[in-house]
């Protein structure tokens, strides 16, 4: 995904992304993984602030505080050090 470990853990734990836990085979345990197709949707539907600064060549807070200005919201309140995700409808349709 290309982002901090805080908001894969943040997207994981709140479902945006869901996970399917699974053994493992080596050490007899459960893990969390994501499926392919899970994982393209939220790409379809979702975008990071980091990817949409990176496609937009603007700074990250720049791009961020148009957004607020905009009326546009993350998608959760992100824990500190996460990174903010947004809906891409909602910035798609206010032709940001």
């Amino acid at each position: 995904m290309g982002t901090r470990r805080e908001t894969i853990n943040d997207l994981f734990d709140l479902g945006i992304v869901p996970t399917t836990k699974v053994p493992h085979q080596k050490i007899r345990s459960h893990i969390l993984v994501v499926r392919l197709d899970d994982l393209e949707a939220f790409g379809r539907e979702h975008v990071l602030l980091d990817v949409l600064s990176k496609e937009r060549g603007e700074a990250a807070l720049a791009v961020r505080n148009r957004l607020t200005e905009l009326g546009i919201r993350p998608v959760y309140e992100a824990s500190p050090k996460a990174t903010r995700v947004y809906r891409r409808n909602e910035i798609e349709s206010a032709g940001f």
